[in-house]
């Protein structure tokens, strides 16, 4: 079976709530992750393998221009430990066995 970007970012959402991130979506597939205290944390999520769009890419590029750090994701585990150094710096503890 394959694994779908969409299956990557609703078990990272699933993982985030356990943190009292709030999460929304955007076009083109990516999530954004308020994270406790900071700015958003932004991630593209991917099917692995996958490239981007013409469309995701020109998305990133206008986050990036306006300073926002995007992550391109294709594996949950890549996607949380992205989320766990956001959670960590705004000084909220993270174990990964929370929520799977």
């Amino acid at each position: 079976m394959r694994i779908t970007a969409k299956t990557i970012q609703s078990d990272v959402t699933r993982w985030a709530k356990h943190f009292d991130v709030i999460t929304t979506t955007g076009p083109s597939g990516y999530c954004s992750f308020w994270v406790p205290g900071g700015r958003p944390l932004l991630i593209q999520f991917k099917s692995p393998g996958l490239k981007l769009t013409e469309s995701q890419e020109l998305e990133i590029k206008r986050w990036q221009d306006m300073k926002y750090l995007i992550m391109i994701c294709d594996h949950a585990e890549e996607a949380k430990a992205v989320l766990a150094m956001g959670l960590r710096a705004a000084g909220v503890e993270v174990s990964y066995n929370v929520g799977g």
